[in-house]
């Protein structure tokens, strides 16, 4: 079976489980202390700081998107959803979702080179 000679084919370069989950070791660090500085002041404050976690959750959403593709070279789809993924788990009131992400953060320490 050949090819015809205007037809080719396309290989889509395979991407390990790190490549594909992982994010960059630094959005990691960011995010966490961009937590756990807001939990510290919903704690403090008892919630009244809610609105003020959400516009800099949203940043957080934002400065993933951007560094998930300049840094780690991810498609836009792929650090869209990293990118709301981490907005919600910083704007989450409690410091557990920090094991979800610097666990990721750690798991992009593997990611292999292009």
């Amino acid at each position: 079976m050949s090819l015809h000679p205007t037809q080719q084919t396309v290989s889509i370069p395979t991407r390990g489980f790190a490549n594909r989950y992982g994010i960059h070791p630094l959005i990691a660090f960011f995010t966490l202390c961009t937590d756990l500085m807001l939990f510290g002041g919903e704690v403090g404050s008892m919630g009244v700081s809610l609105p003020l976690s959400l516009v800099v959750s949203s940043a957080v959403g934002y400065a993933t998107y951007k560094g998930q593709q300049a840094w780690y070279g991810d498609t836009a789809d792929s650090a869209k959803t990293k990118a709301i993924v981490l907005g919600v788990l910083t704007f989450i009131p409690s410091p557990l979702p920090a094991t979800a992400y610097m666990s990721l953060g750690c798991l992009g320490l593997l990611k292999k080179k292009s």
